[in-house]
């Protein structure tokens, strides 16, 4: 299943990630798939999980992660997504992670 090897690849140099079958790895498919079956038009396309991944490792919960995710969606993925244009919303997520992360260290 193409969802679970993007899930593999995902930020392997993170702790949460290092590991196929971590808790936060199995949550982070598991949220994915919840996902794809909340908006059938988008479903699972490959880079999802690059934009879950970072949500999820800061928020830690998966409820909220998933909400996140759904927003951003909304907000800022899905009128682009269909077009291809992903990699700014990449790059927003990161930078709003480490963001978080810097400010809260």
């Amino acid at each position: 299943m193409c969802l679970e090897k993007d899930v593999q690849r995902t930020d392997r140099l993170q702790d949460i990630y290092s590991q196929d079958d971590s808790e936060m790895s199995r949550t982070l498919q598991d949220l994915l798939l919840s996902y794809s079956f909340y908006d059938f038009d988008i479903g699972y396309v490959q880079g999802m999980s690059d934009l879950l991944g970072p949500i999820l490792s800061v928020v830690r919960d998966p409820v909220v992660a998933f909400w996140c995710f759904v927003s951003l969606m909304k907000r800022q993925v899905r009128a682009t997504w269909m077009c291809g244009v992903v990699l700014t919303c990449i790059c927003l997520v990161c930078s709003a992670a480490i963001s978080t992360r810097t400010s809260a260290a």
